[in-house]
């Protein structure tokens, strides 16, 4: 099967709307821009392409999930910070279902990666005009400060954090492209958002950077003949090293080094070096897992964990550690409802990376194996858009791989490992 990978119209219409939510999050762009992607794909679906709606297994458990989050308001502590999520949580699980279902009839995986792209330039060029231009902002990036957490830019506008993480994968996505897509002008793009996460100062973004470009340059290099291949992995160690050197040195990345310091300090014994939040965000996850225990299995409701941490910790807030925050709010129950669909997320990727080198696919990998990464210092499950995204471009990209290699996963019960043709299970 040939992947066409064109930009449709509503792919356009997505992808300018992604980047309107992450840029300004107004309940009226938020829904209205819901509720505009929903017709237009029903209105194609139901009365242009005359097909019905593919409810896939894993949009199907994603959905089963958050209706479990939405029904614990039954036994949640507080019933407000349920209701507070339940808009989001079905506006959202409606966008992955139908958008979802669009682009794998479209046959579409580039789209959805350029979405998270454009998205990030957008929250990169807002951030910076609102400080009144490149030069302006780059000045008081670089500027020092009484504190680092001073020095950090966009908090007046959102979460230092989301802003640093959604241009980081931006930053990541751009450089892909560049490389294996050769679009060179992406060189030049993945400056903005580059230089708006390092200004952020998030830690979670310099780590995600740094993690990125090795993974992205790495596949780059392991291309080729097998003598190629190691020929290449030296030189590109070499050049990465040098670059990752260069990168670090930059004034601009000071900030979120210094409280990467920071963090390593408080693990390392120097406590009086380590920075509050730090150490705050350690509380709350050994907090976290005594209290767990209390509610095993159903948990204390959705966005509950404000209460335990304000109860226990005197501090009001979520847990800013995902699994953390899942096992709290969900229990064991929606713990292994959620993580269990992203286990089967990563089980098919390797299966399908075993046989096929699609750099999209390794691409929308790596995203997922830095989400994974990035959730233990965030909280993504739910109130992160982004997130929703990230599983319309999974769900997308595994239902094209299962059409264009058909028997390499068993969707029906009654499959076997025989009927497969596939002979490294044991390694998996």
């Amino acid at each position: 099967m040939e992947v066409k990978n064109k930009i449709t119209p509503i792919g356009v219409v997505f992808i300018i709307y992604v980047t309107l939510v992450l840029t300004i999050k107004n309940p009226v762009i938020l829904y209205g821009g819901y509720g505009v992607l929903i017709s237009s794909v029903l209105i194609k679906l139901l009365f242009y392409d005359q097909s019905k709606l593919h409810f896939f297994s894993k949009s199907k458990k994603l959905a089963l999930f958050y209706l479990y989050c939405i029904l614990s308001v039954f036994w949640a502590y507080s019933t407000d910070y349920v209701y507070t999520q339940i808009p989001l949580l079905i506006a959202c699980t409606m966008l992955v279902i139908f958008m979802t279902d669009y682009f794998v009839k479209k046959e579409e995986v580039s789209s959805i990666l350029w979405a998270l792209a454009c998205a990030g330039i957008g929250l990169a060029i807002y951030v910076i005009v609102s400080y009144g231009g490149l030069s302006q902002f780059y000045s008081a990036a670089t500027k020092e400060s009484y504190s680092l957490e001073a020095q950090r830019l966009g908090s007046d506008i959102t979460n230092v954090n989301v802003i640093g993480m959604q241009c980081g994968f931006a930053t990541i996505i751009l450089f892909y492209f560049a490389l294996f897509k050769k679009y060179k002008l992406c060189y030049l793009l993945m400056l903005i958002p580059f230089i708006t996460a390092a200004a952020s100062g998030s830690r979670k973004a310099l780590i995600l950077l740094i993690g990125g470009i090795v993974l992205v340059t790495f596949h780059y290099m392991s291309r080729g003949s097998t003598r190629q291949k190691y020929l290449n992995m030296f030189f590109g160690v070499i050049l990465l090293f040098l670059g990752l050197m260069l990168l670090l040195s930059m004034d601009i990345m000071q900030t979120a080094i210094g409280r990467l310091q920071q963090s390593v300090n408080l693990f390392s014994g120097s406590a009086k070096a380590a920075d509050g939040t730090s150490q705050l965000r350690l509380e709350m996850i050994i907090t976290g897992l005594k209290r767990f225990w209390n509610e095993p299995v159903l948990g204390y409701g959705l966005g509950n964990s404000r209460v335990v941490n304000r109860i226990f910790v005197g501090f009001e807030a979520y847990s800013h550690n995902d699994y953390i925050e899942n096992l709290l709010n969900g229990g064991i129950v929606g713990f292994l409802m959620y993580y269990g669909t992203i286990i089967r997320i990563i089980r098919e990727y390797l299966l399908f990376m075993k046989i096929d080198d699609d750099p999209d696919l390794r691409i929308s990998f790596y995203i997922l194996i830095l989400f994974m990464f990035m959730n233990i210092a965030a909280v993504s499950y739910y109130g992160s858009i982004t997130t929703y995204v990230y599983f319309i471009l999974w769900i997308t990209q595994l239902e094209l791989k299962k059409k264009e290699h058909p028997g390499v996963i068993a969707d029906k019960p009654n499959q076997t490992k025989q009927d497969l043709n596939i002979n490294d299970w044991r390694k998996l």
